[in-house]
């Protein structure tokens, strides 16, 4: 027998500051959890990564980005908007350079996946390389360091 059940509708209740601590700690979440996961498999990381950069690619806000501060101004309204980074961002058309100063869910992520030392020089590798292969997608050269301290990463990009 099916009960008729009433449904409720629901309504959005979240602020913009909760919306990106949850946004940020799911990201994050996820990110990190597919690094654990996979680290011992490069070869499916990278079948991931470049399935994402192919999907982002094709975002009508990155069709048009052209120079190296084109995309670190793309990059900073993305971690600022989304998840409440804290972002700095210097350069010109020929290079441009983006500074994560804080992410706010940075040691929760790290504490409820008991991230250890090892993993954070592993997954600042991964990142490193990550980032290498973005940069090329654009046609940039890319200098970064990453590191579990302030300031988070440093990113330059250099366009050919």
């Amino acid at each position: 027998m099916m009960t008729n059940l009433s449904l409720t509708k629901v309504q959005p209740s979240w602020s913009v500051e909760r919306m990106r601590q949850e946004t940020g700690e799911l990201i994050g979440l996820y990110k990190v959890s597919i690094w654990t996961e996979l680290k011992d498999h490069p070869e499916i990381l990278n079948k991931v990564r470049d399935a994402f950069f192919a999907n982002f690619e094709g975002r009508p806000e990155v069709k048009g980005i052209k120079t190296p501060l084109d995309l670190v101004t793309y990059l900073a309204e993305l971690a600022v908007n989304l998840v409440g980074a804290t972002v700095s961002i210097s350069g010109d058309e020929k290079e441009a350079t983006i500074v994560y100063d804080e992410l706010p869910n940075r040691d929760m992520i790290h504490k409820t996946l008991h991230v250890t030392p090892e993993l954070q020089e592993e997954m600042a590798k991964q990142f490193q390389n990550t980032i290498q292969k973005f940069s090329a997608r654009f046609g940039f050269k890319c200098e970064a360091e990453v590191k579990f301290d302030h300031p988070i990463a440093k990113i330059t990009f250099i366009k050919n």
